[in-house]
């Protein structure tokens, strides 16, 4: 999946979008995707840090890894 049917699959199941980021860190605390330096980066942001940072040359991969850690996070349901 690309990142706009991440997107969709997010809404869609019902997550809090409060508590990610498609678009980098934009967010006090939470999940966030990032195109940055040609890689696609996953990682939790709390506090102004970057925690569990992951790298991905495919889009896909990102969005599937993100997507994972957001359906396991036990905060991330309605």
């Amino acid at each position: 999946m690309n990142k706009k049917e991440l997107l969709h699959l997010l809404k869609s199941e019902g997550f809090k979008k409060e508590g990610y980021s498609l678009e980098g860190s934009s967010l006090f605390e939470g999940h966030c995707l990032d195109y940055r330096d040609g890689l696609w980066a996953v990682y939790y942001f709390e506090r102004g840090i970057e925690f569990e940072l992951e790298e991905f040359d495919i889009e896909e991969q990102a969005c599937q890894r993100i997507y994972e850690k957001i359906k396991t996070d036990p905060f991330m349901k309605r």
